[in-house]
């Protein structure tokens, strides 16, 4: 039971830290940036979203279904987190960055069910 409540704090935690991410105002403007700056804040989206399915995952009960539930969680955290950008000034909201997000949580989910990615 302990264990189950820490896991809930650290899901929590990350997206408390995903949310500080989001809402600041971008640190390096994106005119005159490199493509390879792109590609890597790109990756961000999938790579951080896929950590949050996981630990959504290591949070809820061990069901198949709960790892759906999971990425779903972190999916509608995205359009939210896209919508509240909408706010911020000078940054912007975009369907792109939400799909990257589904990506990620898709793949964790993928890798969990094949094993090749346990949940500890």
């Amino acid at each position: 039971m302990c264990q189950r409540l820490l896991n809930y704090a650290i899901a929590f935690a990350y997206m408390a830290l995903v949310w500080y991410g989001s809402i600041a105002p971008h640190p390096i403007p994106y005119e005159g940036t490199s493509p390879s700056w792109h590609i890597f804040h790109k990756s961000l989206h999938v790579g951080g979203y896929a950590l949050m399915t996981y630990l959504w995952a290591r949070a809820l009960p061990r069901k198949t279904q709960n790892l759906w539930i999971a990425a779903a969680i972190a999916v509608i955290y995205g359009i939210f987190m896209e919508y509240l950008q909408s706010m911020v000034p000078e940054r912007t909201a975009a369907f792109t960055d939400v799909c990257l997000d589904a990506i990620g949580a898709t793949l964790t989910v993928l890798a969990i069910l094949k094993r090749k990615l346990p949940i500890i």
